[in-house]
């Protein structure tokens, strides 16, 4: 077992442990990279920080920067101590492409998760989002949207629902800058279109 997963599963234990106290039976659950480790940052989310806009005892938020679907079918087995959500929203995909994992390989890994997911937890409802495409990856655009498009497919055939955070992000894009220096990551900008897709698609 790699050095990065034993210490983000580490990191996951820890979180889970510091906020499964806060969470009621009726809470919505957010698992994926680091478009939602970062949104508990200040200094990337500004103060569109996730327990700013959602509230604590509704929601549970476990993200882990850098990881893929791949690494989230190891960690199943952390999730299996939580008491089963009403809604889990995902957001993966981008760093499985952008390791130049293809398209098929992510899909796969995509499918045995989101079976697993449901396994855990049968009656919750699930959300995919689809891949962001942000200004440091911006050759890799047609990749993404043929990878998108192939996500839905795959979620009519399992029963999932993928929301199309790509759109807005990108329009939003054109208006005004929602990513950090870096080119990958959500400023407090982009955090602020983030925050309010997702909670009218929650709502």
């Amino acid at each position: 077992m790699d050095e990065f997963f034993c210490e983000r599963t580490r990191f996951l234990k820890l979180t889970i442990n510091d906020r499964i106290g806060d969470v009621t039976e009726d809470y919505n659950l957010f698992l994926g990279d680091s478009y939602f480790e970062f949104w508990h940052y200040g200094q990337f989310a500004d103060k569109n920080v996730f327990y700013h806009v959602f509230k604590r005892e509704n929601n549970l938020c476990l993200g882990i920067g850098g990881t893929t679907y791949e690494n989230w079918c190891g960690y199943l087995n952390e999730l299996s101590v939580l008491p089963s959500p009403k809604k889990i929203i995902v957001n993966l995909g981008f760093n499985d492409l952008h390791q130049n994992q293809t398209i098929d390989y992510v899909l796969n890994r995509c499918e045995n998760f989101i079976l697993g997911v449901k396994k855990l937890f049968g009656k919750s409802e699930i959300f995919l989002l689809n891949v962001t495409q942000s200004p440091a990856f911006l050759n890799y655009g047609r990749q993404e949207t043929v990878f998108n498009e192939a996500l839905r497919r795959l979620s009519s055939r399992l029963g999932v629902t993928v929301w199309d955070v790509r759109s807005v992000i990108s329009e939003a894009q054109q208006l005004s800058n929602c990513f950090c220096n870096d080119g990958v990551h959500f400023n407090g900008a982009g955090y602020a279109v983030f925050s309010r897709f997702l909670i009218n698609n929650l709502s």
